[in-house]
């Protein structure tokens, strides 16, 4: 038995088992932080989120796995083979960015003792589609700009304002991920006048 390995962006390996022509893609023990590689030597402190999925054609069915019975239906637009009974796996991604990003608010407003009421988000994702239509020579298919807007309802002031996004951006898992991508993202908090 043999294994190759091949480095994929900065994060990511496949392994291939040549003996049994198996693809295994694995998680490098890497981190990277301000363009540095650092081991994630402590893993005392990581947990584990479990899916399962069940693909059939353009649909993908994705089920939890902690017993709350929810199902997420993804599947492309009639436009690309689909049959638009959900929302596309890319406007998931931005949709799970404002999502964790609400999510981590919440937690860092109540740690500020900071008044927040309401985020509504627009995120616009730019990517390169001729990959998807199968033109050889591609770039990559992943975004490669994201622009999100969001708008607060607080009785807060706009440095308060600030604080809060910055710490947010900061610890928001789905907002480090795709920044570890090196994904240039365009953000922008504003205090919605009620």
């Amino acid at each position: 038995t043999r294994n190759t390995t091949t480095m994929l962006s900065n994060l990511f390996f496949i392994r291939i088992n040549t003996s049994s022509h198996r693809l295994v893609t694995e998680k490098s023990h890497l981190t990277r932080r301000n363009n540095r590689f650092t081991s994630n030597e402590n893993k005392s402190s990581l947990s584990v989120i479990k899916v399962k999925c069940i693909g059939r054609g353009s649909t993908t069915e994705v089920f939890g796995t902690k017993g709350r019975g929810h199902k997420v239906i993804l599947d492309q637009p009639k436009s690309l083979g689909g049959n638009d009974t959900g929302p596309t796996p890319l406007e998931m991604i931005l949709g799970s960015l404002a999502g964790c990003e609400t999510a981590t608010a919440q937690l860092v407003a109540k740690r500020m003792k900071f008044d927040l009421e309401e985020i509504n988000y627009e995120i616009n994702g730019e990517y390169d589609s001729s990959a998807i239509k199968l033109k050889p020579n591609s770039p990559p298919t992943h975004f490669q700009t994201i622009s999100m807007k969001a708008r607060v309802k607080t009785s807060e002031s706009t440095k308060r304002l600030e604080e809060l996004k910055q710490e947010t951006e900061r610890i928001c898992p789905v907002s480090s991920l795709i920044h570890a991508a090196g994904i240039k993202v365009i953000s922008e908090w504003e205090i919605d006048p009620k």
